[in-house]
């Protein structure tokens, strides 16, 4: 008897296949380590796949009034841009490569599209911002129930 488990391939999520796409990959733009892909004059227009290394999302200091705080590290197979579906937030982040980094973009029509003829896709983007908002759910609630003294300490760590 052939068994089926010894046979059967794990599918590939829809998100790694966009790294493959030949159409998509003939557009990845080359990031050296340090340089800032969204900041002050800069703001997404694009969303971008993280082809290879590593980006620092940083909530920015105000005015000298506060310092600035990382928010995320993220890496190959994760989406950047995502004020570029929500262009009149006042809120701004920076991201900057701390790594040389390749970025495939994905204009927001291409990647509608995209999800249109491929749900699975649509369900993986979905989980992603899910787990971004989940991350950011905990620290604020951490954040609701220390004390001040443990507060200040969390945000200056």
């Amino acid at each position: 008897m052939i068994s089926l488990m010894a046979t059967a391939h794990p599918t590939p999520s829809a998100i790694g296949l966009l790294l493959e796409d030949l159409e998509l990959t003939g557009t990845a733009i080359r990031v050296p380590a340090g340089e800032l892909l969204f900041g002050p004059q800069r703001e997404p227009g694009t969303l971008y796949l993280i082809s290879h290394g590593l980006f620092r999302v940083i909530d920015p200091p105000d005015a000298g009034r506060r310092l600035a705080r990382t928010l995320a590290w993220l890496g190959p197979g994760e989406i950047l841009g995502w004020n570029a579906l929500v262009p009149h937030d006042s809120h701004r982040l920076w991201v900057r490569a701390e790594r040389e980094s390749r970025l495939i973009p994905l204009p927001v029509r291409l990647l509608a599209r995209r999800m249109s003829r491929q749900p699975r896709l649509g369900i993986e983007i979905i989980a992603q911002l899910a787990g971004h908002l989940l991350a950011t759910y905990t620290e604020a609630s951490e954040l609701i129930r220390l004390e001040t003294p443990l507060r200040l300490a969390h945000c200056l760590r």
